[in-house]
Formats: C-alpha cells, structure tokens, sequence
C-alpha cells in the first residue's frame, strides 16, 4: 500500500491554504486518488515534470492551484503547493 510523506517545503506551502477549505477538501480527494493508485481524473490535468522537477508530477487542485508530487517506490512525496506563479 502507498504512504504519503510530506516534505517540509510543502507544509510550509500548506499553512497559506489552513483557511481555504475548498482547497483543503479537494486536497484530499486528490490523495485518495493516488493512495488508492487511481488515475486522476482529466480536470487535474495530472502530468510528469521536466527540468528541475525531473521525476515529478504535477496535477491542478484548481485552475490556479498546482500539487507537485513524486512516487519513490511505496511513499508519494508531496513536495510543493501553490499558485503556477509561485512554484515556477
């Protein structure tokens, strides 16, 4: 079974969305997802990453909300979350 493991620049990342509970519950339904080791659905627009994100993921919380993630066997590392203009 896959486990999630939450980088400290990601919970940094989070703490700017504690408020949101849109996000929050989104959020959540996402890792259900990739805990459960379903494809995300076509709205998420989930994808591998290039350049400095090598071997990472990136899917859509909401249009302007991006999680950049990565599988390492068992564990899904959540690595960052936030706007497109404050990831890249």
């Amino acid at each position: 079974m896959l486990r999630l493991k939450a980088v400290t620049q990601f919970k940094r990342d989070l703490r700017r969305f504690k408020h949101e509970k849109k996000i929050q519950e989104k959020l959540e339904e996402i890792l259900n997802f990739l805990l459960n080791g379903k494809k995300l659905p076509e709205k998420n627009k989930d994808h591998d990453l290039v350049g400095n994100y090598i071997y990472h993921r990136e899917c859509h919380i909401t249009p302007d909300v991006l999680l950049i993630y990565r599988y390492d066997g068992e564990i899904i590392y959540l690595e960052r979350i936030g706007s497109h203009s404050e990831l890249f």
